[in-house]
């Protein structure tokens, strides 16, 4: 619930619902003008129900990460308190949107207002009991394993191509600034992931699947080193 924090809601009689659990934010702002503590984004629990992991997307500055919380005796119908039990960070490369503070708070034209603002948060996520995939916009796309929860530590990622120019495919959209193809500044953008269901009277999909905003399906699969 953004700047709110994580609600949990009972919806037993849909016509009255009821607030029976928080994790509630108290935003502040940085020496640097930035948000701190901030833009609860998406959560979802883990199959038994356990744990619920919840992320940011704060869209300037460092990225928002993803909360691992406790969530005993959360089942929907029953008051209950959230604890936080781990923290994960995406080990992203650079700040996000710095152009664009440079544009408002320095009067610095740097084309900023051309950046989009969320290009490295995470934005959406697909839960399993000991892992979860994290979509990182620009950053592509990470495998968490989580089985200690108080450790969360990247097992496999997908960063794409590091040059929008062969990254990019198509009609030349931008001439002015060189790039080639749709996909705007960010070269990438990936908002979605999930892992594959089991198939219907067959074995399991190992397959990971991705949306990126530029680029369209992305299919992935899982190798050894």
């Amino acid at each position: 619930y953004w700047d709110s924090g994580l609600r949990i809601v009972d919806v037993t009689n849909p016509e009255d619902p009821e607030e029976i659990g928080a994790l509630d934010y108290t935003p502040s702002v940085t020496s640097l003008g930035l948000i701190d503590t901030c833009c609860a984004h998406y959560a979802q629990p883990t199959p038994s129900g356990d744990y619920v992991l919840l992320e940011d997307e704060v869209g300037i500055g460092l990225a928002g990460g993803v909360h691992i919380l406790r969530a005993d005796g959360c089942d929907g119908v029953n008051e209950c308190a959230l604890e936080e039990v781990g923290f994960w960070d995406p080990p992203i490369p650079s700040p996000q949107a710095m152009a664009v503070m440079a544009e408002i708070h320095a009067g610095v034209t740097t084309n900023g207002l051309f950046q989009r603002f969320f290009t490295r948060d995470v934005h959406n996520l697909d839960v399993q009991e000991d892992r979860f995939l994290a979509a990182v916009y620009s950053s592509g796309v990470f495998l968490v394993d989580m089985a200690d929860k108080s450790s969360p530590r990247v097992i496999a990622f997908w960063t794409g191509a590091a040059n929008v120019k062969t990254a990019c495919h198509g009609k030349n959209t931008l001439i002015p600034w060189g790039y080639q193809g749709n996909c705007y500044f960010q070269g990438r953008e990936v908002w979605g992931a999930k892992f594959g269901d089991p198939v219907p009277g067959g074995g399991s999909d190992f397959y990971i699947y991705a949306s990126d905003f530029w680029l369209g399906l992305l299919i992935f699969r899982t190798v050894s080193s």
